[in-house]
């Protein structure tokens, strides 16, 4: 008897442990998208002011979240476009600015100066605006799955009783 009441106890901690983990999920693909917006200015400041060469910018630049998510280390041994396509998912764009990030990577450091800060600026945009909707949603969204991880648990212990 006493098995079935531990079962139903570890069942509902582990419901609820998913929903707070889908929660930080959440929260750590805004800090990467913030910190991928972080180099595309740093690129931007970069070209504009010094004109260095991409290979010295992507040396130049750190960031803790996108290092713990392998980005720098693709970025440095490959390309930004590289970077991207490896962690697509790992970022709260919406489709439409995947697509240009992609666009943009490919096309970086083969087009004229002027053409690359108005890439820059563009992309900057659109990443802000991407932003700026993930962050208001993002505690709603936590409510969300805090709230569906501690139902699905009772709900489970329910069904069991």
């Amino acid at each position: 008897m006493t098995f079935k009441y531990i079962g139903m106890l570890l069942i509902f901690i582990c419901s609820t442990l998913i929903g707070n983990g889908l929660a930080i999920g959440e929260k750590r693909r805004i800090e990467r998208s913030d910190a991928l917006r972080e180099l595309v200015h740093f690129i931007y400041r970069e070209i504009e002011c010094f004109r260095t060469p991409l290979d010295e910018i992507y040396l130049n630049f750190s960031s803790a979240p996108l290092e713990k998510s392998g980005f720098i280390g693709d970025l440095r041994g490959g390309s930004l476009e590289y970077a991207i396509k490896n962690t697509r998912e790992g970022f709260c764009f919406s489709d439409q600015t995947k697509v240009s990030l992609v666009n943009f990577a490919e096309n970086l450091g083969k087009s004229e100066y002027s053409d690359q800060l108005s890439r820059c600026k563009y992309i900057l945009s659109l990443m802000d605006g991407d932003i700026k909707k993930s962050r208001e949603a993002y505690p709603k969204n936590r409510k969300m799955y805090t709230s569906l991880g501690l139902l699905s648990g009772v709900m489970i212990i329910i069904l069991m009783i």
